[in-house]
């Protein structure tokens, strides 16, 4: 993907933290935004669509836990409108969490519960601190608790997301995914 421009259209502030910071090692380097597409319908006139380069491949992690048929539906349709009416954009790369953020990092790490990761006392708070902590940190306690770039995002969604391909081997350092 050299010479492309990349786009990260992330669902909440936590994934584009986390994508920040993955992007320093394990993922390819890209700008990152907040956009829920599944909650929110894009339209021509969405001022990010305006700012697209050419040559741009977008990249949309999604969480897959709200299994709702009005939910896929929105989804695609936003798909739709960034495949065909946006000319700028060479591809399309879907990457679905399963369910979350949190699961994901659970499920390539070896930590019980998401408070572990980084030492604190519920869900919610793991949010405002995750925020907060700085790059070096959340790198080295990833490196800790075992965090696995060939387990992070590599699973298929079973409910009503399973029509989406998981895409993620696509922008992962293949030098670091073994």
């Amino acid at each position: 993907m050299k010479g492309e421009n990349i786009l990260y259209i992330v669902e909440g502030e936590t994934e584009k933290r986390f994508i920040d910071v993955l992007k320093q090692h394990y993922i390819i380097s890209g700008k990152v935004i907040v956009y829920d597409l599944i909650k929110k319908q894009l339209t021509l006139n969405n001022l990010f669509l305006r700012t697209i380069s050419s040559n741009t491949t977008v990249i949309i992690v999604f969480d897959t836990d709200v299994d709702q048929e009005q939910s896929v539906q929105r989804l695609s349709q936003n798909l739709l409108l960034l495949k065909t009416k946006i000319k700028h954009i060479k591809d399309v790369i879907l990457i679905p969490q399963i369910a979350n953020l949190e699961g994901e990092l659970i499920y390539s790490t070896n930590i019980k519960k998401i408070q572990d990761l980084i030492g604190c006392k519920s869900e919610k708070d793991f949010k405002k601190k995750f925020l907060k902590i700085q790059d070096h940190y959340l790198m080295n306690r990833l490196k800790e608790v075992n965090f696995q770039l060939s387990k992070i995002w590599s699973r298929a969604p079973k409910n009503k997301y399973k029509i989406f391909q998981n895409q993620s081997s696509k922008i992962k350092n293949k030098k670091l995914s073994n």
